[in-house]
């Protein structure tokens, strides 16, 4: 049987995977220690199977913005979101 080496750009993969493919992929890494469950937030407006009213959608899309730019936060910022994780 012959060897064929394929280079593929992960980026070009990746950009070529759709919505189902991309929650699959994460599963994966989910599986094998890439990521932990709790760090992914997959609720979204555009996310199958999600139920609630409007402020449910919101409160998603706005705790997928800070989790996405968590990296940007101030440590102000950070320290107020830490109290109040604590808090509760």
């Amino acid at each position: 049987m012959p060897y064929i080496d394929i280079d593929i750009d992960i980026d070009d993969f990746y950009d070529e995977l759709n919505r189902y493919e991309k929650e699959e992929l994460i599963g994966l890494l989910e599986q094998d220690g890439y990521l932990e469950k709790k760090q992914v937030f997959r609720a979204s407006e555009e996310a199958d199977g999600i139920e609630g009213n409007p402020m449910d959608h919101e409160w998603a899309e706005m705790m997928n913005k800070i989790n996405e730019s968590r990296y940007q936060l101030t440590p102000e910022q950070e320290t107020i979101l830490i109290n109040l994780a604590k808090s509760l």
